[in-house]
């Protein structure tokens, strides 16, 4: 669905509701404008908090150009590592951010699952690694970022950027 259209039908019924909470405070006539207005501000807001996330998000160039207006990221990796210098090299890849704690090491599952403090732009980042050995010299990541709310509509591209940052690690440090 397109980011504007989730944005209008996240946002649209605090418009109808303060328009609601406006006609029982204050007659029929002022509670209908201050309900249009208020759904005016914040659909307008939100438009412009989504456009700037479409245009931080098309300034790191996905794979995949409808990316650019997804919150959760998801990557799938091959190395040419065994199993246990692939989860090292995941769990190394989180040195790449500030205020990253691990939550979850699991060797023996082949899980490790982060998260990112809060920052100006987003509300923090959930990163995950599933890793599994394919061969004795193969081993096949599925990295995934996201935001730890569900209902996040617009993280700015952090979550791109930071599959994006992984990735390319992993290819540098494990080979392709």
């Amino acid at each position: 669905m397109n980011l504007y259209l989730k944005t209008l039908l996240v946002f649209g019924p605090f418009g109808i509701l303060m328009g609601i909470l406006g006609v029982m405070a204050f007659g029929f006539s002022f509670g209908l404008k201050f309900g249009i207005l208020f759904f005016l501000l914040i659909w307008g807001i939100v438009l412009v908090l989504s456009f700037i996330h479409v245009k931080l998000s098309e300034r790191m160039h996905p794979e995949d150009p409808d990316e650019v207006h997804k919150v959760h990221h998801v990557r799938e990796i091959e190395l040419s590592l065994p199993f246990n210098d692939a989860f090292n090299l995941c769990n190394e890849s989180l040195t790449l951010f500030d205020r990253c704690a691990i939550v979850k090491k699991d060797l023996s599952q082949g899980k490790i699952v982060a998260e990112r403090g809060p920052s100006l732009w987003s509300m923090g980042q959930v990163i995950s690694f599933d890793i599994q050995q394919t061969n004795v010299w193969q081993t096949r990541i599925m990295l995934s970022s996201k935001p730890p709310l569900r209902t996040t509509i617009i993280d700015f591209g952090r979550n791109l950027k930071n599959v994006e940052k992984i990735a390319q690690y992993l290819r540098e440090k494990g080979g392709t």
